[in-house]
């Protein structure tokens, strides 16, 4: 993956700082339940252990619960505080290893200086340490300098009360335990942070997959030429605002047609025409009161509007309005038997849906177009 460029190998750390924080976003998203079930069992493996110290040594039982005591609240206040949105689940992380580290390390140290010098709870120590490094899944920069601190912490409490030999053993295991998690720890981010980017890809492949989609569907329901809707998706949209206003509201549509447009098609030119188609096109739009009003190309040189909640009185301006304005683009058609630039005749019909047959007023428009075509052109007709 390209964006791996992007990701520091030692650090395990996003050097782009928007990827670095979409990675922190993904991290609290898919993690935080994990992570405060591994807390939950944290407190409760770590409260287990006080009937250890109950049964091991009975006379600082006491002392020794009550620093569990002490460990197990912050755990589980803890689970209380990553319900805040602000709280930053990688410093919470290391927080509670501190804790319970250090936990271990003062009862190690209380027991070792009442001359039990050989207490098992050193082992208690690499066990806090591993099931961190697997469990939490800090950064691994962090999960480093938890390491570096743990032991240093450890052998600052324990060097003046243990022996040279004794130290150097116990360091020997607790660092390879250390490097082990680190070692766990680094493999998890890392492969944490391949998955995010795998995840990323994706979203993205979904999106563009999406847009993809919706140009197809605009594609499959645009006149490539007017930019207008089809014939078949005003269709649907008709049938649509028929039943939206089944009993309520009148509906009008207007059948338009250029005036002579075969003969201006031979005389000017296909592309001419084209381009003819499109300013008349451009024109309606103008005209009508989008994106309420909808218009359509409906074959040929033939356009259809449809004007939900409209009445005859007002479908009637607005389709003259749209003949005075493409009368006015002064689009010369010499060949045109009623005028010297490009007209248009324009059928109208209202309806109110009182039934399932929304075709009916498409046919009354295409009848009111016949009529003004019939009776001279360049005219608006009522049906």
């Amino acid at each position: 993956m390209k964006n791996l460029t992007n990701l520091n190998k030692f650090t395990l750390r996003f050097t782009n700082k928007k990827l670095e924080k979409e990675y922190e976003k993904y991290y609290c998203d898919r993690f935080l339940s994990q992570i405060k079930l591994a807390i939950f069992f944290s407190a409760v493996f770590y409260g287990i252990f006080s009937f250890l110290d109950n049964l091991l040594y009975p006379s600082f039982s006491k002392y020794l619960i009550s620093i569990r005591i002490i460990v197990v609240a912050a755990f589980l206040f803890s689970l209380i505080i990553l319900k805040k949105k602000f709280v930053n689940i990688n410093t919470i992380s290391m927080f509670l290893i501190f804790l319970a580290s250090f936990g271990i390390i003062e009862i190690i140290r209380y027991l070792h200086i009442r001359q039990y010098e050989n207490n098992i709870y050193f082992a208690g120590l690499m066990l806090v340490t591993i099931f961190s490094y697997a469990f939490y899944r800090i950064n691994f920069s962090l999960a480093v300098i938890t390491a570096i601190i743990i032991v240093f912490g450890f052998n600052l409490v324990s060097y003046s009360y243990t022996s040279f030999n004794d130290l150097i053993a116990k360091n020997f295991f607790l660092i390879s335990d250390n490097l082990v998690g680190l070692i766990i720890s680094y493999l998890l981010n890392l492969n944490d942070r391949k998955y995010f980017l795998l995840y990323k890809k994706i979203q993205n492949e979904k999106m563009d997959l999406y847009k993809d989609k919706r140009k197809l569907e605009k594609l499959a329901h645009i006149d490539s030429l007017t930019g207008l809707i089809n014939k078949r998706f005003f269709a649907e949209n008709l049938k649509f605002q028929w039943k939206e206003h089944l009993k309520k509201d009148f509906l009008s549509v207007l059948m338009i047609d250029i005036d002579f447009f075969k003969n201006y098609n031979d005389y000017y030119g296909h592309l001419s025409g084209d381009k003819c188609l499109k300013l008349i096109a451009n024109a309606i739009k103008t005209q009508i009161r989008l994106p309420h009003d909808i218009a359509a190309r409906f074959g040929g040189e033939e356009f259809l509007v449809l004007l939900p909640k409209t009445k005859k009185e007002e479908a009637l301006k607005i389709a003259e309005r749209i003949r005075k304005k493409i009368e006015s683009l002064k689009i010369p058609h010499l060949t045109s038997k009623i005028a010297d630039v490009v007209t248009v005749s324009i059928g109208v019909a209202s309806m109110m849906p009182k039934n399932e047959d929304f075709e009916r007023i498409v046919l009354n428009a295409d009848t009111a177009l016949y009529n003004a075509k019939k009776s001279g052109r360049n005219k608006v007709v009522y049906f």
